[in-house]
């Protein structure tokens, strides 16, 4: 130890570490914390405590930051399950707890969950360079960002009375502005701090057809004007929501709009080192004539390494455009429902996954350029254009075409609202019993 205490030192004095079971990658990595186990299984961060423990033996060891965060997004992942996000607030709960017991039990004096509240204005390496510009973050919320998402007392975008849930009041979803008709299919949309809004209503259930939604970001003569299954577009789309049934649907990206690196066939290892498409641009007069192909939204959480002894750990991801169903009330991650009883599809994507910047401003990128920075505008609006394709023949039995442009409401003072998040019960409960 490099600091020693004297009798003039009557207090004594103690060790304050942030411990986190994501990070660093050490504590993944390590053999000896693969067979880790703390009362609750089997536990890398549980090892990584009382490595800290060990080190620090006759003075108090103090956790002074700790948690799991309950967003959508996932910035790193973790062993044991616990990923620097990508759980939903019952999962953060369980962690949560977990955690606390884990300190406990590795004999710590002590641990400061992290955090009261969520926080708007953070940032975490996946996203930062995304939202822009930085100093407007505080005005939106970024489900993907999980440094945004800690809070036991959640903060939410727009009116608690009138936010539309997946498979929650359908009424919501039935007030959203209009945006195309035709005649069997309308498409309604709306806007808040957090997501993109959109209600289908009416057209054949899920059982007899699926869905295929592009979406026009920037300028109609611009993008992709062929969708997935080869249906030709009267606008380019940047982006195309496509719902196969409820276990396959996802959100996809016009391959010259992706800012992210995806993995590519005959790459090694370190085919992930580079991060961003540096070619990447909105600005493409009319992509991909007669091609039909998107791009995943795959991004790298876990960059490749080179251990000491020379072992290579390949990089690792995750798809965030993978659309979850399901209802909120069940999980805060549901991404679409469809609900049978109102006839309504409602889906909702998060701002960051359609490269919106700011979307209190209608921000978007347009292009990556050679100083390492990207690039935005302000764009008039977004278009939608709609296939209802048949499960059984893949005939096209609908076309819902873009005649509109939604311009979403911009702002400066965001509407939000608060409550408390199953992880406050959780952690009420542990530390009562002690």
């Amino acid at each position: 130890m490099l600091v020693r205490t004297t009798s003039a030192n009557l207090g004594g004095y103690f060790a304050s570490y942030h411990a986190y079971p994501y990070y660093p990658d050490f504590v993944a990595l390590e053999p000896r914390y693969a067979s880790a186990r703390s009362p609750e299984g089997p536990s890398h961060y549980f090892g990584y405590l009382t490595d800290l423990k060990r080190h620090h033996a006759g003075r108090p060891l103090l956790i002074a930051e700790y948690g799991i965060p309950s967003s959508r997004g996932v910035s790193h992942l973790g062993p044991d399950g616990m990923d620097h996000g990508g759980h939903d607030e019952r999962a953060m709960a369980e962690l949560d707890a977990r955690l606390t017991r884990e300190i406990h039990a590795a004999g710590a004096a002590g641990g400061i969950v992290f955090a009261w509240l969520d926080e708007w204005f953070k940032h975490t390496w996946v996203t930062t360079d995304l939202e822009l510009p930085a100093e407007r973050t505080r005005l939106w919320h970024n489900v993907e960002n999980a440094e945004q998402n800690y809070g036991l007392l959640g903060e939410y975008a727009g009116p608690a009375d009138a936010t539309p849930e997946p498979g929650g009041a359908a009424a919501r979803w039935q007030a959203l502005p209009f945006v195309e008709r035709g005649d069997s299919v309308v498409l309604r949309a709306g806007a808040d701090p957090s997501y993109l809004y959109l209600a289908l209503q009416g057209g054949p259930g899920l059982e007899v057809a699926r869905y295929v939604v592009g979406i026009d970001s920037y300028r109609r003569d611009r993008g992709r004007f062929r969708l997935p299954g080869g249906s030709a577009s009267e606008i380019g789309c940047e982006f195309v929501v496509v719902l196969n049934d409820t276990s396959d649907a996802q959100l996809l990206v016009a391959p010259s709009y992706n800012p992210y690196l995806e993995p590519r066939p005959g790459k090694g290892p370190t085919a992930l080192d580079l991060f961003y498409n540096e070619a990447v641009t909105v600005d493409l007069p009319r992509e991909g004539g007669g091609d039909a192909t998107f791009d995943s939204l795959f991004v790298t959480t876990n960059r490749w390494r080179i251990g000491r002894d020379g072992h290579t750990y390949p990089a690792r991801g995750v798809n965030r455009g993978r659309l979850r169903y399901g209802r909120t009330e069940e999980s805060t991650l549901a991404d679409w429902y469809a609900d049978r009883d109102a006839h309504v599809t409602e889906v909702r994507l998060p701002w960051a996954l359609l490269n919106v910047t700011d979307p209190s401003a209608r921000r978007i990128m347009v292009r990556y350029r050679r100083d390492g920075h990207f690039e935005t505008a302000i764009t008039d609006g977004v278009r939608f254009t709609v296939r209802v394709v048949d499960r059984g023949s893949g005939a096209v039995r609908a076309v819902l075409p873009a005649t509109r442009t939604y311009a979403w409401p911009t702002w400066e003072v965001p509407a939000w609202h608060e409550r408390v998040k199953p992880v406050y019960a959780a952690l009420r409960e542990v530390w009562g019993a002690w």
